[in-house]
């Protein structure tokens, strides 16, 4: 009866860590795909700002303009170096756990 009752109280301590670890996992999957989805949503945001055709009057507009465009860049450029970089270690950590597919699947995102 003792070596039941031990049995089952392991049993019970891997689950609960078992559980914890997914609710671990489940939060940077979930930080993963904000990042993703701000990642997108920046980039179609830039892309209409550089698509955006501004009336050139005269040269101090086109060169105002230009400059905006490359300021543009460099933030988007910024931006993006900072959510590659912390979306390669959430990739990393989601690795630990993800299927051989999955583990595919993330790292061609990347």
């Amino acid at each position: 009866m003792r070596e039941l009752e031990l049995a089952w109280s392991r049993g019970c301590a891997r689950a609960a860590q078992r559980l914890r670890d997914l609710h671990e996992h489940l939060a940077i999957w979930r930080e993963y795909k904000a990042n993703r989805e701000g990642m997108l949503r920046l980039l179609d945001e830039t892309e209409q700002e550089l698509e955006r055709v501004v009336p050139r009057k005269n040269q101090a507009d086109v060169q105002a303009d230009l400059r905006a465009k490359q300021d543009t860049r460099t933030e988007l450029k910024r931006a993006t170096d900072d959510i590659l970089s912390k979306m390669k270690e959430l990739v990393d950590t989601l690795n630990s756990v993800a299927g051989k597919e999955q583990q595919a699947a993330l790292e061609s995102e990347v």
